[in-house]
């Protein structure tokens, strides 16, 4: 469902998932918007029509998306801490990184400032990954449970993250 913020009311309803939707993103190189849904799908609409213009199948539940301007890719992070990359020209997964985030991803962010991917997971760790390798950079650990949320400063150069251990923390 869209609804109008300003009236409250839904605008429009569309079908495509066969299960909730998870998480969402704008794909502006197509003026597509992404969703992801516990039905395993990411699904491409239209953003004037709001016409499915293509679904793409996943091995997981994927939790979490993020498109990258620069490198035209849409990011997508899975309940098993699998982070993928996907061809937006194919319409297809392009690539998978498996292994470095023992649980799942939660958020992701592409941090243009520095053209790096942040994935934040369950297991409290955060991942900095080089987005044309797909390789991890750099970890921070510091939430003691899972870390959930990620947010970046451009004036003053820092991350900052929200856990599920009921803290803030601030990264440079």
């Amino acid at each position: 469902r869209l609804y109008d913020p300003k009236r409250c009311t839904i605008r429009s309803e569309v079908s495509g998932h066969r299960g909730s939707v998870v998480n969402c993103c704008y794909v502006e190189s197509h003026n597509q918007i992404a969703t992801t849904a516990a039905d395993m799908t990411i699904c491409m609409w239209d953003s004037s029509s709001l016409a499915l213009r293509n679904r793409m199948s996943a091995k997981d539940v994927q939790l979490c998306l993020q498109y990258d301007r620069s490198s035209r890719s849409l990011f997508s992070g899975a309940i098993d801490g699998t982070l993928s990359r996907w061809d937006m020209q194919n319409m297809c997964l392009a690539e998978t990184r498996r292994g470095q985030h023992k649980q799942a991803i939660n958020d992701l962010l592409a941090v243009d400032d520095i053209s790096l991917l942040a994935s934040a997971s369950s297991d409290g760790t955060i991942l900095m990954w080089d987005m044309e390798t797909m390789r991890p950079k750099k970890m921070f650990k510091g939430h003691k449970k899972g870390a959930f949320h990620l947010a970046y400063s451009t004036d003053y150069r820092c991350m900052l993250t929200a856990g599920l251990d009921q803290e803030a923390l601030v990264w440079n």
